[in-house]
């Protein structure tokens, strides 16, 4: 693997950590605006990820499809607004084709 796409993997995990953290303090329900917002994050983050390793033929690992089941089931209660309900689709898609 190249430097560059190391380096950007290696950013890629240090957000997904930083948000994965937020979303830890979250708990099972985001009530307040801003823990709805870090769900939303956390779910569109494991989206893209996901679709950087199937771009770039590296297999995804397990903890990674263990992440995008938490990000569906915290999207699971905000489902109600349409781009929360978007991304739990995206993210259900990427668990289906595993």
């Amino acid at each position: 693997m190249s430097r560059n796409r190391k380096k950007g993997f290696e950013l890629f995990s240090k957000a997904l950590k930083a948000i994965g953290d937020a979303v830890e303090l979250v708990g099972n329900i985001p009530e307040k605006a801003i823990e709805k917002a870090a769900v939303l994050r956390y779910g569109h983050l494991c989206y893209t990820i996901h679709r950087t390793y199937k771009s770039n033929n590296i297999p995804v690992p397990k903890e990674h499809l263990k992440r995008v089941e938490k990000a569906v089931s915290l999207l699971e209660p905000i489902a109600e607004d349409p781009k929360n309900r978007k991304m739990q689709a995206k993210l259900a898609y990427v668990l289906d084709e595993n």
